[in-house]
């Protein structure tokens, strides 16, 4: 594996774990699953461009991950606040 692969994959991880630490939308799990679908991503289309390993390369990586985890935390989110609306609506007070 080429080095430069391995540095944007793991650029790509540190962003999805540093929505974590900011946000914590998310359980850790599935934090370290969306950063390493992200990462594998991530690695493969760097593979594909075949370009030189530069600092603004990493830090797209590190927004990357960032990114998609907080995309997946406000689908979560908004999945939860679904629930709860429903939940609540059929507790609603009938006039007597």
């Amino acid at each position: 594996m080429d080095l430069t692969l391995l540095w944007i994959a793991l650029a790509a991880l540190v962003g999805a774990i540093l929505h974590q630490l900011l946000q914590s939308g998310t359980s850790w799990k599935q934090t370290i699953i969306t950063g390493v679908i992200t990462a594998v991503i991530f690695a493969a289309g760097y593979q594909l461009q075949g370009a030189t390993l530069t600092i603004l390369d990493l830090f797209l990586a590190v927004i990357g991950g960032y990114g998609v985890n907080a995309t997946v935390s406000g689908i979560q989110l908004k999945k939860q606040n679904a629930a709860l609306t429903k939940k609540l609506a059929s507790f609603s007070i009938q006039p007597k």
